[in-house]
């Protein structure tokens, strides 16, 4: 699994919806990648180290 971390709006990067990635995003930037098809999404409260390591430790 590939993911992508990122604390801002979809469109300052040019993200597009992409087969094999998960994004990990802030919940309050959820609807932003919603309005762009990308479904992919892992929403959490804030990016930082002991909100993210969790989500690769499950995944691994």
């Amino acid at each position: 699994m590939k993911y992508f971390i990122w604390a801002y709006n979809p469109k300052v990067v040019g993200i597009r919806p992409s087969q094999g990635i998960s994004f990990v995003v802030p919940e309050t930037k959820t609807e932003a990648y919603l309005e762009l098809e990308i479904n992919q999404i892992i929403p959490v409260k804030r990016i930082d180290f002991q909100t993210v390591y969790p989500i690769f430790k499950k995944a691994g």
